[in-house]
């Protein structure tokens, strides 16, 4: 049988962090959320993460320092980075993967592409 995996998601919106939590669940991962990014940094101190799916616009520290943070101490743990912000994308996304994200995602979410791209990017290599 497979182990679950354990995705966090970081966001300092509670609606938004809670929405992911509960579809990723109802999908069969184990989730956990964090509201800031010092919440989010104690508790992959604590525990090990699959996937990480991080706002990238939050209060200090802001999603690029959470995400450097996460690269550099945890380079195994893959990070879905995601924005509501439009206007940066493109160079933005470009400089975030080229980064080592695996994916970049848009808000508003919609469940259906969310679950296909985290299943996609849990799937064994």
């Amino acid at each position: 049988m497979a182990e679950t995996k354990k995705i966090l998601v970081i966001d300092d919106e509670a609606g938004i962090r809670r929405l992911l939590a509960s579809i990723l669940s109802k999908a069969g991962y184990e989730t956990h959320m964090a509201s800031d990014g010092k919440e989010a940094m104690s508790l992959v101190k604590e525990e090990s993460f699959d996937l990480a799916i991080l706002d990238i616009f939050m209060p200090a520290p802001n999603g690029l320092e959470v995400f450097e943070f996460l690269k550099n101490a945890f380079p195994k743990l893959k990070v879905i980075i995601m924005s509501g912000i439009s206007a940066y994308n493109e160079r933005f996304f470009e400089f975030v993967i080229g980064n080592t994200a695996e994916a970049v995602i848009e808000k508003p979410l919609r469940a259906a592409p969310l679950r296909k791209l985290v299943a996609s990017v849990l799937a064994p290599a």
